[in-house]
């Protein structure tokens, strides 16, 4: 059992080292590894030669030298799929391993959500209890406008009565007071012919 975690541990970080380019012993497909340096030496006089006196046409170059039979049609059809000696729980272990790796980095990036989930609800409801607690304060406060309007309003409607009281009280004692003046008047301008 060690040995297969290990061996599985192993090809994890072999996949990871492949996909990142890390890897410096990966083996090439064949007709893709460097070219043999013998491959790659300059001609020789005579090979130089030989190709300089060939007398090559345009034709050379623009007709094939073989002709295609019309024989049968290629078949176009998938082939069925090569199944290596890896086995599908083998796989299907490693691909679980690499997501949860990668689950608990983003998870570590970005942190737990129901945490982050449980922090924004309890926000928004403290914010809708100080909403509440506002709109009960405006309320209130409103309504002591309210009687203070109330109370200003009775307050001029009691002076409005108390002025007109006392303007029939004027009334009533200025004609008295106009003619005991008169009469006043009258009296002393008698007083100033004798």
């Amino acid at each position: 059992m060690e040995e297969e975690i290990r061996t599985l541990a192993d090809d994890i970080a072999d996949i990871k080292a492949g996909v990142s380019g890390g890897m410096d012993n990966v083996p090439t497909p064949p007709g893709y590894g460097t070219p043999n340096p013998q491959d790659l030496s300059a001609p020789s006089p005579e090979e130089r030669s030989n190709f300089e006196e060939q007398d090559f046409n345009e034709d050379d170059f623009n007709e094939p030298k073989e002709s295609f039979s019309q024989g049968e049609p290629m078949n176009l059809t998938a082939s069925p799929p090569r199944t290596s000696g890896i086995d599908r729980d083998y796989i299907q272990e490693l691909v679980e391993t690499i997501l949860e790796e990668k689950w608990s980095e983003f998870v570590t990036k970005t942190g737990d959500l129901n945490t982050w989930k449980e922090r924004t609800t309890s926000d928004l409801i403290a914010t809708k209890q100080e909403v509440l607690r506002l709109r009960d304060s405006f309320e209130r406060l409103q309504h002591s406008m309210i009687g203070k309007s109330k109370e200003y309003g009775e307050t001029m409607t009691n002076v409005h009565s108390e002025m007109k009281a006392l303007e029939k009280v004027f009334e009533k004692i200025l004609e008295p007071l106009t003619d005991n003046i008169k009469e006043l008047q009258r009296l002393t301008q008698d007083l100033k012919k004798k």
